[in-house]
């Protein structure tokens, strides 16, 4: 089994050419399975800040979507990262999968980093366990 484990920039800007050359190395070295780091595809600036703007917020649940829909591109069987949701209400950082076959699944939210460091969301910072069946009927957006 072939695992490609990789970082992605902290800035936005930085993220497209970063997807190409990711596209473009799996192209030359296949693999199984590609494991991104937390919330990739986010412009992390918007967790140095008391409170995160919604729109910033919603432009980061967009830009993972958008990123999501073109997994098939990585020509990989499972892809592993967080990415940020939304549940309730309550803006948490959520583990997931995504398979070529069954697509994306939630696994595993927590509150989202901005939350636990800067008091964006209030709450004691507990992790929250949710089915992947619940993580899934609200949308596969990530907007549940």
């Amino acid at each position: 089994m072939q695992i490609t484990v990789c970082e992605f920039p902290n800035e936005a800007s930085r993220h497209e050419a970063a997807w190409t050359e990711l596209v473009r190395f799996l192209q030359s070295r296949p693999t199984d399975v590609v494991v991104l780091p937390e919330m990739p595809f986010c412009d992390w600036r918007m967790f140095m800040t008391k409170t995160i703007d919604p729109a910033v917020w919603e432009a980061a649940l967009a830009a993972h979507d958008a990123t999501i829909a073109r997994f098939a591109a990585l020509q990989t069987s499972l892809v592993l990262a967080s990415r940020p949701v939304q549940i309730h209400g309550k803006r948490l950082n959520q583990a997931f999968c995504w398979t070529r076959d069954g697509g994306y699944r939630g696994a595993h939210a927590k509150y989202s980093p901005g939350a636990v460091l800067f008091g964006a969301i209030r709450g004691n910072g507990d992790s929250f366990e949710w089915t992947p069946d619940f993580c899934m009927q609200p949308t596969a957006s990530g907007r549940g």
